[in-house]
Protein backbone atom coordinates (compact mmCIF):
# COMPACT_ATOMS: atom_id res chain seq x y z
CA UNK A 1 0.00 0.00 0.00
CA UNK A 2 2.02 3.25 -1.18
CA UNK A 3 1.68 6.34 1.56
CA UNK A 4 -0.09 8.36 -1.17
CA UNK A 5 -3.27 6.45 -0.96
CA UNK A 6 -6.39 8.55 0.85
CA UNK A 7 -7.15 7.07 4.12
CA UNK A 8 -10.47 6.15 2.31
CA UNK A 9 -8.59 3.38 0.47
CA UNK A 10 -6.23 2.88 3.31
CA UNK A 11 -9.68 1.79 5.71
CA UNK A 12 -11.12 -0.18 3.00
CA UNK A 13 -8.10 -2.23 2.84
CA UNK A 14 -7.74 -2.52 6.47
CA UNK A 15 -11.56 -3.96 6.60
CA UNK A 16 -9.97 -6.41 4.01
CA UNK A 17 -7.81 -7.65 6.68
CA UNK A 18 -4.75 -5.45 5.50
CA UNK A 19 -2.86 -5.03 8.61
CA UNK A 20 -0.40 -2.34 6.55
CA UNK A 21 -3.04 -0.48 5.63
CA UNK A 22 -3.38 0.20 9.94
CA UNK A 23 0.00 1.34 10.41
CA UNK A 24 0.11 3.14 7.56
CA UNK A 25 -3.15 4.99 9.15
CA UNK A 26 -1.59 5.33 12.26
CA UNK A 27 1.57 6.75 11.03
CA UNK A 28 -0.41 9.31 9.05
CA UNK A 29 -2.49 9.89 12.24
CA UNK A 30 -0.44 9.62 15.43
CA UNK A 31 0.92 13.56 15.63
CA UNK A 32 -2.26 14.27 15.34
CA UNK A 33 -3.29 12.44 18.08
CA UNK A 34 -0.89 12.89 20.19
CA UNK A 35 -0.57 16.80 19.55
CA UNK A 36 -4.32 16.88 20.47
CA UNK A 37 -4.28 14.88 23.53
CA UNK A 38 -1.20 17.27 24.94
CA UNK A 39 -3.44 20.23 24.39
CA UNK A 40 -5.30 19.04 26.64
CA UNK A 41 -3.03 17.38 29.27
CA UNK A 42 0.21 19.26 28.96
CA UNK A 43 2.02 15.71 29.02
CA UNK A 44 3.70 14.45 26.83
CA UNK A 45 3.61 10.98 28.79
CA UNK A 46 -0.05 11.17 29.21
CA UNK A 47 -0.54 12.68 25.83
CA UNK A 48 0.80 9.41 24.41
CA UNK A 49 -1.20 7.14 26.77
CA UNK A 50 -4.16 8.87 25.71
CA UNK A 51 -2.73 8.68 22.13
CA UNK A 52 -2.35 4.51 22.10
CA UNK A 53 -5.60 4.50 24.01
CA UNK A 54 -7.28 6.06 20.87
CA UNK A 55 -5.62 3.93 18.13
CA UNK A 56 -6.21 0.80 20.02
CA UNK A 57 -10.31 1.75 19.83
CA UNK A 58 -9.97 2.60 16.50
CA UNK A 59 -8.72 -0.72 15.92
CA UNK A 60 -11.11 -2.65 17.10
CA UNK A 61 -13.42 -1.07 14.80
CA UNK A 62 -12.20 -3.01 11.86
CA UNK A 63 -13.30 -4.73 10.17
CA UNK A 64 -16.36 -3.38 9.32
CA UNK A 65 -15.23 0.43 9.59
CA UNK A 66 -17.11 2.68 8.03
CA UNK A 67 -15.82 6.66 7.30
CA UNK A 68 -18.37 9.05 7.63
CA UNK A 69 -16.21 12.00 6.62
CA UNK A 70 -12.51 12.73 7.29
CA UNK A 71 -10.74 10.57 10.09
CA UNK A 72 -9.60 13.39 11.44
CA UNK A 73 -13.22 13.91 12.49
CA UNK A 74 -13.48 10.69 14.02
CA UNK A 75 -9.95 10.97 15.67
CA UNK A 76 -10.67 14.58 17.62
CA UNK A 77 -13.50 13.90 19.80
CA UNK A 78 -12.41 10.30 20.81
CA UNK A 79 -8.84 12.17 22.20
CA UNK A 80 -10.66 15.03 23.67
CA UNK A 81 -12.98 13.21 25.52
CA UNK A 82 -10.09 10.44 26.65
CA UNK A 83 -8.14 13.33 27.59
CA UNK A 84 -10.69 15.02 29.52
CA UNK A 85 -11.24 11.59 31.07
CA UNK A 86 -7.87 11.24 32.44
CA UNK A 87 -8.13 15.22 33.71
CA UNK A 88 -11.34 14.40 35.77
CA UNK A 89 -9.53 11.68 37.13
CA UNK A 90 -6.45 13.58 38.44
CA UNK A 91 -6.22 16.25 40.85
CA UNK A 92 -7.99 19.38 41.40
CA UNK A 93 -7.18 22.51 39.48
CA UNK A 94 -5.52 25.43 41.62
CA UNK A 95 -7.45 28.15 41.28
CA UNK A 96 -6.28 31.73 40.10
CA UNK A 97 -6.89 33.64 43.19
CA UNK A 98 -4.42 31.65 45.10
CA UNK A 99 -1.74 32.29 42.49
CA UNK A 100 -2.14 36.05 42.59
CA UNK A 101 -1.87 35.66 46.15
CA UNK A 102 2.20 35.74 45.50
CA UNK A 103 1.55 39.40 43.75
CA UNK A 104 1.03 40.35 47.37
CA UNK A 105 4.74 40.05 48.05
CA UNK A 106 6.01 42.86 45.84
CA UNK A 107 6.24 40.95 42.82
CA UNK A 108 4.00 41.42 39.81
CA UNK A 109 0.88 38.83 38.84
CA UNK A 110 1.99 36.17 36.78
CA UNK A 111 0.38 35.24 34.21
CA UNK A 112 -1.97 32.20 34.09
CA UNK A 113 -0.99 28.77 34.90
CA UNK A 114 -1.45 26.02 31.90
CA UNK A 115 -4.21 24.87 33.72
CA UNK A 116 -6.33 28.76 34.44
CA UNK A 117 -5.85 28.89 30.96
CA UNK A 118 -7.31 25.60 30.12
CA UNK A 119 -9.83 26.18 32.57
CA UNK A 120 -10.56 29.69 30.05
CA UNK A 121 -10.75 27.79 27.08
CA UNK A 122 -12.89 25.06 28.57
CA UNK A 123 -15.01 27.97 29.57
CA UNK A 124 -15.46 28.86 25.69
CA UNK A 125 -18.66 27.51 23.40
CA UNK A 126 -17.42 24.17 22.79
CA UNK A 127 -17.09 24.76 18.55
CA UNK A 128 -14.88 27.73 20.22
CA UNK A 129 -12.48 25.94 22.75
CA UNK A 130 -12.13 23.02 19.60
CA UNK A 131 -11.29 26.02 17.46
CA UNK A 132 -8.61 27.34 19.53
CA UNK A 133 -7.23 23.81 20.87
CA UNK A 134 -6.37 22.68 16.96
CA UNK A 135 -5.37 25.79 16.42
CA UNK A 136 -2.91 26.79 18.88
CA UNK A 137 -2.38 23.73 20.21
CA UNK A 138 -2.04 20.77 17.46
CA UNK A 139 -0.53 23.83 15.15
CA UNK A 140 -3.50 23.19 12.23
CA UNK A 141 -3.61 25.64 9.73
CA UNK A 142 -7.48 27.29 9.22
CA UNK A 143 -8.21 24.55 6.29
CA UNK A 144 -7.55 21.58 7.95
CA UNK A 145 -9.45 22.64 11.14
CA UNK A 146 -12.54 22.78 8.83
CA UNK A 147 -11.78 19.03 7.86
CA UNK A 148 -11.12 18.24 11.03
CA UNK A 149 -14.60 19.10 12.19
CA UNK A 150 -16.07 19.43 9.01
CA UNK A 151 -17.53 22.41 9.09
CA UNK A 152 -16.56 25.48 6.96
CA UNK A 153 -13.44 27.46 7.28
CA UNK A 154 -15.37 30.85 6.95
CA UNK A 155 -16.91 29.44 10.39
CA UNK A 156 -13.39 27.91 11.61
CA UNK A 157 -12.30 31.59 11.41
CA UNK A 158 -15.18 33.08 13.04
CA UNK A 159 -15.25 30.91 16.17
CA UNK A 160 -11.61 31.44 16.43
CA UNK A 161 -12.11 35.40 16.16
CA UNK A 162 -14.63 35.27 18.88
CA UNK A 163 -12.84 32.90 21.04
CA UNK A 164 -9.46 34.91 20.95
CA UNK A 165 -11.93 38.22 21.70
CA UNK A 166 -13.71 36.22 24.59
CA UNK A 167 -9.87 35.30 26.20
CA UNK A 168 -8.52 38.62 25.61
CA UNK A 169 -11.64 39.84 27.74
CA UNK A 170 -11.25 37.14 30.24
CA UNK A 171 -7.83 38.20 30.73
CA UNK A 172 -8.07 41.91 31.02
CA UNK A 173 -10.51 41.30 33.98
CA UNK A 174 -7.87 39.24 35.44
CA UNK A 175 -5.68 41.96 35.67
CA UNK A 176 -3.33 40.94 32.47
CA UNK A 177 -2.43 42.86 29.61
CA UNK A 178 -4.91 42.29 26.59
CA UNK A 179 -4.19 40.64 23.93
CA UNK A 180 -0.82 39.21 25.98
CA UNK A 181 0.21 37.43 28.88
CA UNK A 182 2.33 39.03 31.44
CA UNK A 183 5.99 38.88 31.22
CA UNK A 184 7.55 37.49 34.26
CA UNK A 185 9.01 40.80 36.56
CA UNK A 186 12.61 41.86 35.76
CA UNK A 187 14.99 43.65 37.29
CA UNK A 188 13.44 47.11 36.38
CA UNK A 189 10.26 46.18 37.54
CA UNK A 190 11.21 46.12 41.08
CA UNK A 191 11.02 49.08 43.23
Amino acid sequence: MEHEATDATLIAAANAGDEGALRLLYARHQGFVASVAWRYLGNREDAQDVAQEVFVSFFKQFPGFALQGPLRGWLFPVTKNRAISLIRKRKPVIELSAVRDEGKLGWHAPSPEAGDLERMIAALPEGQAAVVRLRFGAGLKLEEIAEALEIPAGTVKSRLHSALKALRAEFSTQGEPSGALARPPSSHDRP
